[in-house]
């Protein structure tokens, strides 16, 4: 009886969990894949967030969390990062690249890369804010 009971809760609770997985995040950066089960056999949502570095970070939430963050979403990246969300945005739409922080000429910031690794979202941050700049920038006197 008990088994039975379970497992009927079990399957409510997946149908229940199918039916939210229909409500779309109003962030076109978090993608909600599947239902997965954790360590207690609880069910529990995988969200996928964007990242440059291997187009996906995985993060698991439960009920009360996913509740929060559909309301929420850009709270997710700053729960997950550790950081401010526009330092995400910038680190997706670079694609994980660090920006040259030179000025040119014209009075705008050159649109080459310091290199052409890819830094993770601490990482970009930190260089970005040491004033890294491209090698044509590197050879130039500072004013």
């Amino acid at each position: 009886m008990f088994n039975k009971q379970f497992e009927q809760t079990v399957k409510a609770s997946i149908t229940h969990i199918q039916s939210l997985l229909t409500i779309n995040f109003d962030n076109p950066h978090l993608k909600n894949h599947k239902v997965v089960f954790d360590d207690y056999y609880k069910p529990c949502f995988e969200v996928h967030i964007q990242n440059p570095m291997n187009n996906t970070d995985s993060i698991e939430l439960d009920f009360e969390q996913l509740s929060y963050y559909l309301k929420h979403p850009k709270d997710l990246i700053v729960y997950y990062y550790k950081e401010r969300y526009v330092d995400y945005i910038e680190w997706l739409k670079t694609g994980g690249l660090v920006q040259c922080s030179a000025i040119t000429t014209t009075g705008i910031r050159c649109k080459n890369y310091i290199n052409n690794k890819t830094y993770t979202l601490h990482e970009h941050i930190k260089w970005k804010h040491k004033g890294r700049t491209c090698s044509k920038h590197q050879s130039e006197p500072e004013s």
